[in-house]
This record gives structure tokens, sequence and C-alpha cells, in this order.
């Protein structure tokens, strides 16, 4: 398991994406402006901005949904295996929030768990190499 990025979720994604552009020194390694969604990447880890309601549509789930609405993060890690790491997490009583599910938007396979203090975590595998 490797921390990959943190998720920022936005409601302004110009400001936001022009605030990180001046505080990081550079542009965005990734962007889709109609998504919402712009990477940037640094030595350790990225930072990844989201909007907020674009993000919530895709939890699928309409409770889940609300409740991203009132998320600030996410914290999210690169895995080998999605589905075990998944069962494992079951097997171990955490607060599952979504189950694995492929996201072809992400280019990524995801599932979602809740840490103790209410802390939405991202577990994903890419679904192929290419971004």
């Amino acid at each position: 398991m490797q921390f990959i990025n943190i998720r920022l979720l936005i409601n302004d994604y110009k400001e936001s994406v022009q605030f990180w552009k001046y505080a990081l020194k550079a542009s965005p390694d990734y962007e889709l402006e109609e998504m919402g969604y712009a990477y940037f990447r640094t030595d350790s880890a990225g930072i990844e901005l989201y909007k907020r309601d674009k993000f919530a549509a895709t939890m699928g789930d309409p409770l889940l949904a609300r409740q991203a609405q009132e998320l600030q993060a996410v914290l999210v890690f690169l895995v080998d295996n999605v589905d075990a790491t998944y069962e494992q997490f079951v097997r171990e009583g955490l607060n599952v929030v979504a189950k694995p599910q492929d996201r072809p938007e992400w280019n990524a396979r995801s599932a979602h768990v809740y840490d103790p203090k209410g802390y939405l975590i991202e577990f994903y595998s890419p679904l192929s190499s290419e971004i």
C-alpha cells in the first residue's frame, strides 16, 4: 500500500487551481476542467483538486453523495488488489463506505472506507497503465 495523494474537494475550481499553481509554482500535471479535476505532482505525493459536486455524483448511492458534499478531503492509497484489500477491511470491521467498483472516468477500480474520525479513505488500483 502506498500513499499517493490527498484529494481536496473544492467548490471554486478556477480559484483553487490558481492558488495551487501559485503555491507550487507549477501547472497541473493533469487537468480535466470539464470534470472539475486537476492533479499536481510533488516529490513525495500528489495534490488532487476535484469539484465536490462532481465527486459526490460519482459515489452512486444517494446517501453517500449527500455525505460527500460535507467532506473536505479524501486520502488516496494505491493497492495491488482493491477487492482483497476491501475484504480484509470488512473482516476487520472497518466502516466500509463503497464496495469495489470500476470507475472508468478515473481509470481506476476503487473502494472507500471511513476512519474512526470520519475521514474518507480511498483505495484504488489502475484499470490500465494509461491515464
